[in-house]
């Protein structure tokens, strides 16, 4: 098994987690208030992630301006809806 060292810079293929933010959103099933991290370097994005309380699924639908330093908007919705 060939392991590479935790305190390696350099992987090759793997792009860092720089362009990150953290939005607050809340769950549509159980209204439970959660801080859900947002890739800002995907100008259009949609994914669904289980709420951490009631576990159902959510689908978040994110829009990312570009042209405004990365603005973030963010829907989330039940499943069905």
């Amino acid at each position: 098994m060939n392991i590479r060292p935790t305190n390696s810079r350099r992987w090759r293929g793997v792009k860092p987690v720089r362009d990150t933010v953290v939005v607050a959103v809340c769950c549509p099933y159980c209204g439970e208030r959660f801080d859900a991290v947002v890739d800002r370097s995907v100008e259009r994005q949609e994914y669904a992630e289980d709420c951490f309380v009631c576990c159902r699924p959510i689908v978040f639908s994110v829009a990312v301006d570009v042209a405004a330093d990365g603005d973030v908007s963010i829907e989330t919705r039940a499943e069905n809806d």
